[in-house]
């Protein structure tokens, strides 16, 4: 973002180069800020990607877990329990971020 000054009456020479310099050092600060806002979104963007991939893998090790005890002739209760604690901690960690829910639009009256 770069500041742009049209017109500047100033009627002491010194004010002047010290409007000049405070705007100087101002600028120098924007573009610092901005920098890490760049650096900041970089690292949102990185850290929600990594929650995605680690997502999809608890969800298919989970699924796998549940064909396996579908598939198995005797499961214990205890392995039931695992299996719902486990899905209860699953659903836990989906609640951090509630779904985005998108409302249908409603017809406007006549």
């Amino acid at each position: 973002m770069k500041i742009i000054i049209k017109n500047l009456n100033v009627f002491d020479p010194a004010c002047c180069e010290e409007i000049k310099a405070l705007l100087l050092q101002q600028a120098q600060q924007l573009d610092k800020i901005m920098t890490t806002q760049t650096e900041l979104t970089q690292q949102l963007l990185d850290l929600k990607a990594q929650l995605v991939k680690v997502a999809d893998e608890v969800k298919a090790q989970v699924t796998a877990l549940e064909e396996a005890l579908t598939n198995a002739a005797a499961v214990t209760p205890e392995v039931e329990t695992a299996l719902a604690d486990l899905k209860g901690t699953v659903q836990a960690l989906d609640d951090l971020n509630p779904d985005t829910v998108v409302e249908e639009p409603q017809p406007e009256p006549f």
